[in-house]
């Protein structure tokens, strides 16, 4: 029995020694500076602004699940949640922290594709407003009291695509942003049956989508979109009453 005892007093010692060796040891991917993992961690993710899946081998929270060093190196970076998707109904605790997490980061914020019949539950919508200025694609969908919401200055929006379940109307939703709002934006989609009016710029645009719109405000919009270089309608031609107006777009691509 001493005898057995002194083996294993022996194997823990080694053990011990050994432990003590790994502890030591400096993994080569451990070494390097922060700023070339951080890349790296960039590079794993979809290429902006494309978005991330919220969850899965994919996503940037999948990266703070490795070690320590990394997780701190991923909640460090923000570029890891700049692009975001969104679900109808989710957790906005859990996005507010992924916007904070961004920085001062322009971000990418889509709807996941097969919620497109939903619109974002309020808190979702309250928690990525105040980030406005910060947006440059965005994919939503929202009711119609939602839109009336969209105000002040989106200087990084180059695209927007919204869309409105029952359509809106302007008499009753009109945004109180206007067109100076929006500098950069160059395409936008949207859904509504009534005149658009020039809340939007429509003289900077070159994609425009338009859908149920009805035919004598869909013309009238595209006639003052004169820099379109590619436009898809769906739904908007309905029968007119009056004699349909000549509408040149002299850059438009076929």
């Amino acid at each position: 029995m001493a005898e057995i005892n002194a083996q294993i007093q022996l194997l823990q010692t080694e053990l011990t020694v050994h432990q003590e060796k790994l502890a030591e040891y400096a993994y080569p991917v451990l070494s390097l500076p922060n700023e070339i993992v951080s890349d790296f961690f960039v590079q794993c993710l979809p290429t902006y602004p494309d978005c991330p899946p919220l969850r899965g081998p994919s996503s940037p929270t999948s990266l703070t699940h490795i070690c320590r060093k990394w997780r701190d190196i991923a909640l460090a970076t923000p570029q890891l949640w700049r692009s975001i998707l969104l679900q109808a109904v989710g957790n906005d605790a859990t996005l507010r922290a992924r916007l904070a997490r961004s920085g001062s980061c322009p971000l990418s914020i889509k709807m996941q594709s097969d919620q497109h019949d939903s619109p974002l539950h309020p808190d979702i919508f309250a928690a990525i407003l105040p980030h406005h200025k910060r947006w440059e694609y965005v994919d939503l969908t929202l009711e119609d009291d939602e839109v009336a919401l969209l105000e002040g200055i989106m200087p990084l929006l180059c695209e927007l695509i919204l869309h409105v379940p029952a359509g809106f109307d302007l008499d009753s939703t009109r945004p109180s942003a206007n067109a100076r709002d929006f500098p950069r934006l160059r395409t936008l989609s949207l859904n509504c049956s009534d005149d658009l009016g020039d809340w939007l710029p429509w003289s900077q645009l070159t994609s425009l989508t338009l859908k149920n719109l009805h035919s004598d405000n869909y013309l009238s919009t595209l006639s003052s979109a004169v820099n379109l270089l590619h436009v898809t309608s769906i739904d908007c031609m309905q029968y007119s009453q009056d004699r349909v107006k000549d509408v040149t777009l002299p850059r438009l691509e076929i």
